[in-house]
């Protein structure tokens, strides 16, 4: 069945989009499951310690702090929100194999199927208001555009590009 939200865009009420946002459970999902997962990790992130490269070994974890870094420079909302929710994870695959094994093996099947051409690239138009002009183009500008795309990699990386060999963890 076809409803209309309240801008007047038509979706699907099978899905789960609307039974979150449009449907008569919406402000059930807002007070009872939203808001307080929100406090929770609130919570958590005031009470774990910063996570840094200088309190943090594993090289994934220094990398996923700099891209955290740059993401945060894309939006001036819900920082504090992300900053909980970031510390947390990153806390997480710091300091325990299983989850670090699970989230390597999400990217790597992320990957998989963004080089397969089925992970859609981010919209091509203005993002929304939660994010500010710094913010990267989507649509054929997005890195998984350009992944799924032959020429465009080429140009993305040259021609003398080469992949980097590691020795015990030590890159040559």
């Amino acid at each position: 069945m076809v409803k209309k939200n309240i801008t007047g865009r038509k979706m699907d009420t099978n899905l789960l989009e609307y039974t979150v946002i449009c449907s008569p459970l919406r402000d059930f999902f807002i007070k009872r499951v939203n808001l307080p997962l929100m406090k929770v990790l609130l919570l958590i992130g005031k009470r774990i310690p910063e996570v840094t490269k200088e309190n943090t070994r594993y090289e994934g974890t220094h990398v996923l702090i700099d891209i955290f870094d740059r993401v945060m420079g894309y939006t001036d909302v819900r920082r504090t929100m992300l900053k909980s929710a970031f510390k947390v994870f990153l806390m997480k695959i710091e300091i325990d194999n299983f989850y670090r094994d699970a989230f390597l093996l999400f990217i790597e099947e992320t990957i998989k199927e963004i080089l397969a051409g089925n992970f859609p690239a981010r919209r091509d138009e203005a993002p929304n208001h939660f994010w500010n002009n710094k913010t990267p183009k989507g649509g054929k500008y997005s890195i998984i555009s350009i992944l799924q795309d032959k020429k465009a990699m080429e140009n993305l990386l040259g021609d003398g590009w080469k992949l980097k060999e590691k020795d015990n963890g030590i890159t040559n």
